[in-house]
């Protein structure tokens, strides 16, 4: 069993970077980095925790395509950074066998990604989150009503995943979801703080905005 899950994961990967490279979706640090979280997720969490990864970044790449192509924003390769600030946080918490944490951490990562890309579709102009003065949409710090809705779906789906993959429990799934949101709001706090300064990248921005929904899913 275990040999047939480690094909067909070698499969996956190998599908999704040629995707990958043809779309110009990731570099080629970028397909590596993917490559080694996917081969650790799945040597820590099995076949079910390789799933959740495998859904992180078709969310992504939808959400990214989609978003942008409807307001004719220029859509850049992702690179290994990218890669390691959306889920080496998780990573951390997986590799102290926290699967909530683990999930809690990706939850972050999609509905701050939903919320960031699908809100460029918002008829309403963004404010910043820490002022709520209107600002451009697309600029760091920047939230919507249709954004945080946004968000709330991209959590929801990890945490359905979460439910259906792991383990049916209603309240580790709500605490996910949670977690999720929480991550997001804390990447445009620190981005409204810190990323508008140049202070912090965007990819450092994710990495410790994530820390805040991995602690909450570490905590249950």
């Amino acid at each position: 069993m275990i040999l047939m899950h480690a094909g067909i994961v070698a499969l996956i990967l190998i599908a999704l970077s040629i995707f990958a490279w043809k779309k110009k979706a990731l570099d080629l640090q970028g397909i590596i980095a993917s490559w080694a979280v996917g081969l650790i997720t799945f040597y820590l969490a099995g076949i079910q925790g390789f799933l959740v990864i495998v859904a992180l970044f078709g969310c992504l790449e939808i959400a990214t395509r989609f978003g942008r192509k409807k307001n004719e924003v220029k859509f850049e390769k992702r690179s290994a950074g990218n890669v390691l600030g959306n889920c080496l946080a998780a990573l951390v918490a997986l590799s102290l066998g926290s699967i909530t944490g683990f999930c809690s951490g990706i939850a972050s990562a999609l509905s701050d990604s939903f919320g960031s890309e699908l809100g460029q579709l918002s008829k309403s102009q963004p404010v910043l989150i820490t002022t709520f003065k209107k600002i451009k949409a697309g600029e760091d710090g920047g939230v919507s009503l249709f954004g945080f809705l946004m968000s709330i779906l991209g959590s929801l789906i990890i945490a359905l995943i979460y439910f259906g993959l792991f383990e049916p429990n209603y309240f580790k799934a709500i605490i996910i979801l949670i977690a999720g949101i929480v991550g997001s709001t804390m990447d445009s706090v620190i981005g409204a703080l810190f990323e508008r300064k140049k202070w912090v990248t965007n990819n450092t921005t994710n990495f410790l905005s994530s820390w805040f929904a991995v602690l909450i899913g570490m905590l249950i």
